[in-house]
């Protein structure tokens, strides 16, 4: 089975590297040598997604009619309004697709390195996304009594009034054909060789007690965020976890179950 593939080029120690997006990706490799970057940016692109691809593709109503894009999911809203249904073959869609998806991580890439760090200190000069080869789906577009329902390749399902503009609904198209695609199942980061970040709970923990009784920052103690958004997101997780009644068993289940998921449901 082929996936997705994140390109990046200019990344804090990575010069140039290809990750294939499978369902569970172990990263191996000596200290220091960017392997945190990596798997924090292939996270990031998948849980930020719908914050950075929604209705990014298309401005203004003249877009939708010059572009081909635009203009194949237009002609198949208008055959739904005129007959009632149609159809949109993932196929012939793709390419476009995945030109669209880069156009918008290259204007959206600062956004997303502060995102991911919390700080502008971080910078990327390319991401890109590669579809594969093979995937293959259909688009069902059904018109009923001034509203549209559209099916995605069996997983996602999304429904909308037909008095919504021509350049809002193919957003909404778009959108939702890149979350079924890219974005699902959800990310989850597994820092699984760096016990060192279960330990830093408790340095969150106590800057947290800090600064609930602190009101007024000062020069001495400036608010700062020490880790990224996948850590504490894996924190996060692993807190509320630790705290149902089989605590360990349930950390474990949860990995186990997670990564099975991960494999069904993934186009």
């Amino acid at each position: 089975m082929a996936y997705w593939k994140l390109e990046v080029e200019g990344f804090g120690k990575i010069k140039k590297a290809e990750i294939e997006l499978a369902p569970m990706t172990l990263f191996v490799g000596d200290n220091n040598s960017g392997k945190s970057y990596l798997l924090s940016l292939a996270w990031a692109v998948r849980k930020f997604g719908d914050d950075i691809f929604r209705r990014e593709f298309f401005r203004k109503e003249d877009d939708t009619k010059s572009d081909e894009l635009g203009l194949y999911f237009r002609e198949a809203i208008q055959q739904a309004e005129d007959k009632g249904s149609a159809v949109l073959n993932l196929a012939h869609i793709l390419p476009q697709l995945e030109v669209k998806i880069n156009q918008t991580l290259e204007i959206k890439k600062e956004q997303l390195m502060n995102m991911l760090f919390h700080s502008n200190c971080v910078s990327v000069e390319q991401i890109q996304m590669k579809v594969p080869e093979n995937i293959s789906g259909n688009i069902w577009i059904n018109d009923s009594q001034g509203k549209m329902t559209a099916s995605f390749f069996g997983i996602g399902f999304i429904e909308f009034s037909c008095n919504l503009t021509y350049e809002y609904r193919i957003n909404l198209l778009l959108e939702t054909a890149i979350e079924c695609l890219l974005l699902l199942p959800s990310a989850v980061y597994m820092p699984a060789a760096r016990t060192g970040f279960m330990m830093s709970k408790d340095i969150i923990n106590k800057y947290a007690r800090e600064k609930a009784f602190t009101l007024i920052e000062t020069e001495e103690r400036p608010a700062s965020q020490t880790f990224s958004r996948p850590i504490l997101d894996f924190l996060d997780v692993m807190n509320d976890l630790s705290q149902e009644q089989d605590g360990a068993g349930s950390v474990s289940g949860y990995c186990i179950l997670y990564t099975a998921g991960n494999d069904a449901g993934k186009c």
